[in-house]
């Protein structure tokens, strides 16, 4: 009946071909029941079974899909066995605990350090592996001298992290001995001696470490002088032309850097390029750049700085913002680069790190605020350091007592934000 009304409504409104279309479907739904006996009827069973069916196989799903998930996974899965062998393993080096067993300390440290296993706790691993490190296990003592110098699971202590390493390297650990280089480099929980920071980097080579990046660095520390070991030009040379792209950078440096060999450091420093090796990017722009001042080669060099800035280089970013800052003349615009600039610093980029107290020190006018300069100035470490001390110093000495001690206070903060980020880098290589 209702279709029937709806019908004629529609009549009344429209007399075109639509109406006529909607009257013969009418005058059918109006005959059907003399058609067919009880024909609405029916059709109200078959959409009533037709959705009963549809309710029916939803369910049927569901239940399948939950049944599934609740299967125990298969004695064959990687997740089952992984499971299995690290509960043997704690088990083992558990009991292995009892009969104070060194290696069995430092293990179940580790998987307490990386949650492996356990729950992650870092004090927990901190603990553990200290134990080791005490009972003389030289893969502990340094695991424990990094978790003091970076502050895992423990407080920094550059004193107990350098005791740590001293004695992992005195036990002809590797590891240790390349701690031990970096400490004597820049003073860090020991005084500051380049020389047997050189030494201890020997040490390390001689025990098969690849310690190719921290030479780099030496170098650029002036300390790395080949006339101290005569055979390691030879070697890096060696290594080269065997195809490793870290050592054909690492001679180019030398050549550049100590004897002043364009032509030869020219070579190697492509070859490490076309090797792949990303820092050679920037080290080679700044090669060109610095070479010989035609403006050909400079806008060369430019352009291979500009694209090791786009691939993330720290360094490339750094010239690239310097060179803007250096053409500025306007404080406040000066100011706008500061975040870049203190992104770099904080992610422990010496040259960053002494820019940006330069600004706070005498390039902003009278923004000067020497608080945040010796914060920076104190900061800074590599090739920069000895500067950058005798600023902090001179900041020091101009300001009142008060001042002094937020100064001190702020370095200490800045140093551990640069000790954090380079501690989440130093995991994210790990992982």
């Amino acid at each position: 009946m209702y279709l029937s009304a709806k019908f004629g409504l529609c009549l009344k409104q429209r007399d075109d071909w639509v109406s006529r279309l909607w009257r013969s479907i009418a005058d059918f739904w109006r005959q059907l029941p003399n058609i067919v006996p009880d024909a609405e009827s029916q059709i109200r069973n078959i959409f009533l079974w037709f959705g009963i069916s549809v309710v029916w196989w939803v369910v049927a799903m569901v239940s399948v899909a939950l049944i599934a998930s609740n299967l125990p996974p298969s004695k064959n899965s990687d997740s089952d066995i992984a499971t299995h062998a690290y509960d043997e393993k704690f088990n083992q080096y558990l009991s292995g605990t009892m009969t104070n067993n060194p290696a069995s300390f430092h293990h179940l440290g580790w998987m307490y350090y990386w949650g492996k296993g356990v729950r992650q706790n870092l004090p927990q691993a901190f603990e553990l592996i200290s134990c080791s490190a005490k009972m003389g296990y030289v893969d502990a003592q340094v695991l424990a001298g990094e978790m003091c110098y970076w502050g895992i699971g423990t407080p920094v202590d550059l004193g107990k992290a350098a005791k740590w390493f001293k004695q992992a390297a005195d036990g002809k650990n590797a590891n240790g001995q390349h701690w031990m280089s970096i400490l004597h480099a820049y003073g860090e929980g020991v005084r500051r001696d380049l020389d047997l920071s050189w030494d201890y980097r020997e040490k390390a080579r001689k025990n098969s470490l690849s310690t190719s990046d921290w030479t780099d660095e030496l170098v650029e520390l002036g300390i790395g002088i080949p006339s101290k070991d005569p055979d390691y030009t030879t070697w890096l040379r060696q290594a080269a032309l065997q195809g490793l792209p870290e050592a054909a950078f690492g001679y180019a440096k030398y050549q550049y850097l100590i004897f002043g060999r364009m032509n030869v450091a020219e070579s190697y420093f492509l070859k490490a390029l076309e090797a792949g090796f990303k820092p050679a990017v920037y080290r080679l722009g700044d090669f060109y750049r610095c070479r010989d001042r035609r403006p050909e080669t400079v806008v060369k060099g430019v352009e291979l700085i500009k694209r090791a800035a786009a691939q993330g280089d720290p360094d490339a970013i750094f010239y690239l913002a310097y060179t803007d800052l250096e053409s500025l003349s306007d404080t406040a615009t000066r100011m706008n680069y500061l975040p870049k600039l203190i992104d770099l610093a904080e992610n422990g980029h010496d040259g960053a790190q002494n820019y940006v107290a330069q600004l706070y020190f005498d390039w902003f006018g009278n923004n000067q605020n020497l608080i945040e300069a010796y914060a920076w100035y104190a900061v800074v470490r590599g090739r920069l350091a000895l500067q950058s001390i005798g600023n902090a110093t001179i900041a020091l000495e101009k300001m009142t007592g008060l001042q002094r001690k937020k100064a001190i206070n702020l370095a200490a903060q800045r140093m551990e934000i640069i000790r954090a980020n380079k501690l989440k880098r130093l995991l994210n290589e790990r992982n």
